[in-house]
């Protein structure tokens, strides 16, 4: 029978898979014409998928480089105007202080102040005010001329080669605007395009200006601040009056010209703007071309699509090395498949690498080998079925001698069911027995099982005590080291408090030498100094007060820091003892762990010993049943005795029919060799 089912599989495999070969070579016919070739599909693939992340990587790569250079470019810009505008600040500030050395020759400025002085002492005054104004232009060789100017066109210093005009001085309200202004600077005077003028304002005793300082400068005065600029001749910068007028440039066609930009500007698609103010309220703005700031990042587009070009170029050779070693294997297969259509069953894939067309090829051997093996074995199965066949016949003959022999068996087995009856029964009261020494076990069981859930359930409710006290726990420690942490941070204040009484103290003991110093000075000035005493006096007690508090702080705060010294302490040992709770916490909760683990596992243990004792029933039921059962049959068995007589006489009919069914199934066994011998399965 088996020989049989597995020959049947075998031709049913066989049909199957020659059924869905003529699908797939249907479906294969029709789609061929609307679909591509594995190969193309294959090398555009490979194509796609080193072109396009290729183009998304450099993309992203260029544009975040191009943002990221374009934003450092900026800054850099914005700090290289920041600093240019401090040093352009610096020289101003410079300039602007030679204006207060002659403030400080009172004399000087006494007699500058006066409007009645005689001609004696005009000259007096001239000669003083131009040997003093010629030693500062020689030691500042960026000025040109130094003078004084009153309101009354009176010029007092050198002025050799300024074009100023006395007229432009008052029609331009100079001594006006120095009212509000300390400082007045102007780049085109009495349009003179190669100074920039500076005035200082003079007052009298009355607070009334009567004349104003005058410092000129080359306009080469602040090239030396483009000269430190880096790139210049890439970048266009501008010093810009508030007359919107430039007064000095690195493009020397426009000096002196109106800056007719938008001055608001910050940037464009074509310039970046940097503008930063001066001190004395001018602009200072670099203009720089955005080709030259991003001339490198544009050379890395092209590498880029250089590199990008390689990508593909290789992708493609690798698309076709990789194409045609996938490609070529299985057209082979397909050759093998078509032969093995035809019914030559000895051909075989020499492809049989580790991969998944070698897979293919190997799955080929294996079917063809298979479906040959099964062919083999139908052909010896026809051949024994054949001689089985005949031997069906001649066991037909012997099958009535064999009913003969039945009888005499029959009166056998009347005389065992007989005493098979007394055993049986004495087998149930026995089980009856054992029936009721299962129960009592299984109450037994029952017992231990609910004893074990209470402790199992005992031991959860401890586990999650142990829990909420492990998370009250943690909270503490939690708590003590932000008190830790809150300690070490008051005494970094207090430490820091203690160095600014010490710098308090510094102050006030320097404060008490200047008091003194105050003091002695005003001992010397005499009559007029005894004002100036009192005050010297008073601050000099102040600084002792501040001196003597100082001390009472220092105090106050070496107390605190003992103090803290002492909490930081009381801390650490807290944060100890919260460590060794924690680690007797932990301890607990894994011994209930276990408890819990012992108490499953008991669990477990009984929960099967239940099971076993409820097979043991269930088998004593079903023994009991088959004990029952056994009687009956055997009070039975005497009354079949006369069927099976008449059974036996059947069975002789049923040898003749099987007889013939022979001679038919010869015949079937023939036609199925010739199917078989259709296949070639071994080669010539």
């Amino acid at each position: 029978m088996k020989i049989g089912k597995r020959l049947k599989d075998g031709f049913s495999l066989l049909k199957r898979s020659n059924k869905k070969s003529a699908k797939k070579v249907r479906i294969k016919d029709k789609q061929s014409k609307k679909k591509m070739k594995l190969k193309s599909k294959l090398i555009i693939s490979f194509i796609l998928c080193s072109v396009i992340p290729s183009i998304i990587v450099a993309s992203f790569v260029f544009l975040a480089s191009r943002n990221a250079i374009e934003d450092k470019v900026t800054d850099l810009t914005e700090e290289v105007s920041v600093q240019l505008t401090h040093n352009i600040n610096t020289m101003i500030d410079q300039t602007e202080r030679l204006m207060y050395i002659p403030v400080g020759n009172q004399r000087f400025m006494s007699n500058i102040r006066r409007d009645d002085l005689t001609d004696n002492e005009k000259a007096a005054l001239a000669r003083s005010a131009s040997d003093e104004f010629s030693s500062m232009i020689h030691l500042n060789t960026h000025i040109d001329n130094f003078f004084f100017v009153n309101n009354e066109g009176e010029i007092y210093g050198r002025n050799i080669s300024s074009g100023f005009s006395f007229e432009s001085f008052m029609e331009e309200n100079i001594l006006e605007q120095l009212e509000e202004k300390e400082y007045l600077w102007i780049s085109n005077f009495s349009n003179d395009l190669d100074h920039i003028y500076i005035f200082q304002g003079v007052k009298n005793n009355f607070n009334r200006t009567v004349g104003a300082f005058v410092i000129t400068v080359d306009r080469s005065f602040f090239n030396e601040t483009f000269d430190l600029l880096g790139g210049a001749d890439q970048k266009e910068v501008y010093i810009i009056d508030d007359l919107n007028r430039i007064v000095v440039s690195n493009l020397e066609q426009a000096t002196g010209n109106e800056w007719i930009e938008d001055a608001s500007l910050v940037e464009t698609d074509e310039f970046l703007y940097s503008i930063n103010e001066t001190i004395n309220d001018w602009n200072v703005i670099i203009k720089t071309n955005r080709d030259y700031l991003m001339s490198e990042i544009n050379q890395v587009v092209n590498y880029v699509y250089v590199v990008v070009a390689i990508f593909i170029i290789l992708s493609i050779i690798a698309g076709l090395i990789i194409t045609l070693s996938v490609t070529k294997p299985i057209n082979k297969i397909v050759l093998l498949m078509k032969k093995a259509e035809q019914g030559d069953l000895t051909v075989r894939s020499s492809y049989t690498y580790n991969n998944e067309v070698g897979a293919l090829g190997l799955s080929f051997n294996t079917m063809l080998q298979k479906i040959k093996d099964i062919l083999k074995e139908s052909k010896n199965v026809s051949n024994f079925a054949s001689d089985s066949a005949d031997k069906l016949k001649t066991f037909s003959n012997e099958s009535a001698d064999i009913t003969g022999q039945i009888a005499l068996a029959i009166d056998e087995i009347a005389s065992g069911s007989a005493e098979q009856v007394n055993h049986a029964e004495k087998s149930n009261t026995e089980m009856q027995e054992l029936s009721n020494q299962i129960k009592e076990v299984e109450g037994n069981v029952i017992n231990v099982s609910n004893a074990t859930n209470k402790t199992k359930e005992l031991s959860g409710q401890s586990i999650n005590n142990i829990k909420l006290l492990t998370d009250k726990n943690e909270e503490m420690g939690s708590n003590i080291s932000q008190v830790d942490e809150s300690i070490i941070r008051l005494s970094n204040d207090i430490l820091e408090i203690k160095e600014i009484m010490k710098l308090i103290k510094g102050i006030s003991d320097q404060t008490s030498l200047l008091s003194l110093n105050a003091s002695i000075e005003a001992a010397r000035a005499g009559e007029a100094g005894k004002g100036f005493a009192v005050v010297a006096q008073e601050v000099r007690k102040l600084s002792e007060e501040s001196s003597d508090s100082t001390m009472k702080i220092e105090s106050v705060i070496d107390k605190i820091l003992n103090q803290t010294d002492l909490s930081v302490n009381l801390v650490k040992k807290s944060m100890n003892l919260y460590g060794e709770q924690t680690d007797s916490i932990k301890k607990t909760k894994s011994s209930f762990e276990q408890i819990i683990v012992d108490t499953s596992s008991i669990i477990g243990e009984v929960v099967s010993i239940e099971s076993a004792i409820k097979k043991i029933t269930d088998a004593k039921d079903k023994v009991e049943s088959s004990i029952g059962e056994m009687v009956e049959v055997s009070e039975v068995a005497s009354s079949n005795t006369e069927e099976v007589t008449a059974t036996t006489q059947e069975q002789a009919k049923a040898a003749e029919t099987l007889g013939s069914l022979a001679e038919d199934l010869v015949k079937i066994i023939s036609d199925l060799e010739n199917k078989i011998n259709s296949f070639i399965l071994e080669e010539d």
